[in-house]
């Protein structure tokens, strides 16, 4: 598309060099002009990068969020799969949420070792967040996982926190 198709009839080609180099911001009402002459949302010109991955990847969890259970986890995990390469683009607890999907569905196999893994994962990330709800998910998730791997004092000490947790934000 030319300057000259994009300004249309609403500014010149001129205006939109100045905004296309940086001379000159654009009124909200022309941003969303070129927008929509684009065919792209308005945020692809305010967002980062990292801003409208992040934005993108919430609307995953969202989508999925009611859906990790052991008949859908494979739909999850493909759902998500896209991101691991840009991980280091998202929030914590994006990061968190990432491998706790992966621990669910080894721990839907029955495969504690790995899930232990990504669910230890997982809290390392949460843990730099306020989300105390799925921390103390995890807690109890590495404490049965601890469980069915015949070590019951790892186990209760993961309970044991969750429990502390719990007590602590509710009480």
């Amino acid at each position: 598309m030319t300057l000259k198709e994009l300004a249309g009839n609403k500014v010149t080609a001129a205006q939109i060099s100045s905004i296309e180099n940086g001379k000159c911001n654009p009124s909200d009402e022309l941003l969303a002009y070129i927008a929509e002459k684009l065919e792209v949302d308005i945020e692809y010109f305010t967002l980062t990068d990292r801003e409208r991955l992040q934005k993108k990847f919430q609307k995953v969890i969202d989508s999925i969020n009611y859906k990790l259970d052991k008949e859908n986890i494979n739909e999850v995990l493909n759902k998500i799969k896209d991101y691991e390469e840009n991980l280091d683009l998202l929030s914590d607890a994006q990061k968190g949420y990432f491998y706790y999907c992966i621990g669910k569905k080894f721990y839907f196999n029955e495969e504690y070792d790995s899930s232990f893994v990504e669910f230890s994962k997982s809290l390392v990330y949460y843990l730099k967040t306020n989300n105390y709800d799925i921390i103390s998910d995890i807690y109890i998730c590495l404490g049965n996982c601890s469980y069915f791997n015949n070590k019951y004092e790892l186990a209760f000490g993961y309970y044991k926190n969750s429990e502390e947790l719990i007590e602590r934000e509710y009480l």
